[in-house]
């Protein structure tokens, strides 16, 4: 007797996000948010990522950043612009 099946995986979401850093955010100023990216990219835990903001936070994912192409402006000015892939693991 030969036995076949078909391994179901579970759905794993990805997005391409491109992020805008020429003007302050939230406090942070664009050599902060800079900062903080680079952390975000170097580091081997989960980013959560938020798809549209909404109330419940249902569409909350934990993400990986799987590559990242940067812009930015040479000399003191830390303004830029920054393409991101985000994978759930």
């Amino acid at each position: 007797m030969e036995l076949a099946y078909v391994k179901l995986l579970d759905t794993k979401y990805g997005w391409t996000v491109e992020l805008d850093l020429h003007n302050d955010f939230k406090g942070l100023t664009p050599m902060e948010q800079q900062s903080a990216l680079r952390t975000a990219i170097d580091s081997d835990t989960l980013v959560e990522f938020t798809f549209r903001d909404d109330s419940g936070n249902t569409r909350n994912y934990y993400c990986k950043v799987s590559s990242a192409t940067g812009l930015e402006r040479s000399g003191h000015d830390e303004r830029g612009v920054w393409r991101l892939n985000l994978v759930e693991p």
